[in-house]
C-alpha cells in the first residue's frame, strides 16, 4: 500500500497501484482495455444451471484466487468495488462463465483506475455521519443487499456491503433492515471516537432515501398496521437508540445517497460521482 501524507493540510492518501498492477499481470489482464464500471449496470449474477454435476476443482481454485485479489483491494482502499466483490464471492464454490466474465470486468475497471487514491483527512474535526441503503431485493434469492458508509472529519472511515439473511416483504422493510444494520456500526463508531478524543460526541447522523421507512420509525406504536407489525423489533431498536441519542436519522434524496454504490451495479457516471464523494479520486 502506498501512503502520502500532507501535514500542512492534515490529509493522508492511500492507494494500492503496485498491487493492482501485479494482480493484473498475474491473471493476464494487463494487456486488455480498461472498463468504466466494476460491474455491468443492472447485472445480477445467478448460479449456473446443472453446475452440481460439472464441478472443476482447478477452475474453482482459480476463481477463488481472482475474487480474493479483488477482496483485498475492496477492503483496504477501494469501496467502489465492494458491491461487485460481494456478489462474486457468493459463487466461490461453483463459478460459471458469467462469474468469470464479471470478475474480469472488475479487474479491468481497476486497471483504468489504479491511480485512484482514497483521500482521508480534514483541517477541522467534524461530527460523524453516514448513509444506509438497500437494493430492494433485486439479486438472486431476493434477499436484500444492505450497505452503509460512514465519514468522520470528511473522511470515509467505515463501509460495508452485505447480503441480508431474510427475504423481506417490501422495499420499506429492506430499507429498515439496512438502517438497523448501519445503526449498529454507528453506535460502535460513536463509542470508539469518544474514547479516542476523550469527549462526548453528538448522535451519529444516518441518511436514508426511504421516506416510508423514516415515517415508520417516527410513528407512534398505535399507528402500526398488519403490514408493518412484523418488523417491530428493528423499528423499536432504532427508536430506542434515537431516544438514547446514539443516532439520529434524516431523509436524503436518492441522487445524494452515497451508499447506493454499495448496493447496486450502477452506471459509469454514477460510479464516478459517488466514488468522488466517498473520497476516491486520481
Amino acid at each position: 500500500m502506498e501512503i502520502q501524507r500532507d501535514r500542512n493540510n492534515h490529509t493522508i492518501k492511500l492507494r494500492q497501484k503496485h498491487y493492482i498492477e501485479n494482480i493484473l499481470k498475474r491473471y493476464n489482464f494487463d494487456q486488455l482495455h480498461a472498463r468504466r464500471t466494476p460491474m455491468l449496470p443492472g447485472q445480477n449474477l445467478s448460479p449456473r444451471p446443472g453446475s452440481e454435476l460439472q464441478r472443476d476443482a482447478a477452475a474453482i481454485k482459480h476463481y477463488m484466487s481472482l475474487v480474493g485479489g479483488l477482496r483485498y483491494v475492496a477492503d483496504c482502499t477501494r469501496p467502489d468495488i465492494t458491491y461487485c466483490t460481494g456478489q462474486l464471492a457468493r459463487y466461490l464454490n461453483d463459478p460459471g462463465e458469467e462469474h468469470y466474465a464479471a470478475a474480469k470486468q472488475c479487474y479491468l475497471y481497476l486497471k483504468g483506475t489504479c491511480d485512484y487514491w482514497l483521500n482521508l483527512g480534514s483541517p477541522t474535526i467534524t461530527s460523524t455521519y453516514g448513509f444506509a441503503d438497500s437494493d430492494g431485493m433485486s439479486t438472486y434469492g431476493n434477499k436484500p443487499i444492505m450497505g452503509y458508509a460512514f465519514k468522520f472529519a470528511e473522511s470515509l472511515i467505515s463501509w460495508s456491503s452485505k447480503r441480508g439473511t431474510l427475504v423481506t416483504l417490501s422495499v420499506t422493510e429492506a430499507e429498515l433492515c439496512a438502517l438497523a444494520y448501519a445503526s449498529q456500526e454507528a453506535i460502535y463508531l460513536k463509542g470508539f471516537i469518544e474514547e479516542i478524543l476523550n469527549a462526548e460526541q453528538e448522535p451519529v447522523l444516518i441518511n436514508s432515501d426511504s421516506a416510508s421507512t423514516l415515517a415508520i420509525i417516527r410513528a407512534p406504536e398505535e399507528q402500526h398496521t398488519q403490514r408493518t407489525k412484523h418488523f417491530n423489533i428493528r423499528k423499536n431498536f432504532l427508536t430506542d437508540r434515537i431516544h438514547q441519542r446514539y443516532i439520529r436519522v434524516k431523509h436524503v434524496s436518492t441522487n445524494d445517497q452515497l451508499a447506493d454504490i454499495l448496493t447496486k451495479a450502477l452506471s459509469a457516471d454514477k460510479i464516478k460521482r459517488f466514488s468522488r464523494l466517498l473520497g476516491i479520486s486520481a
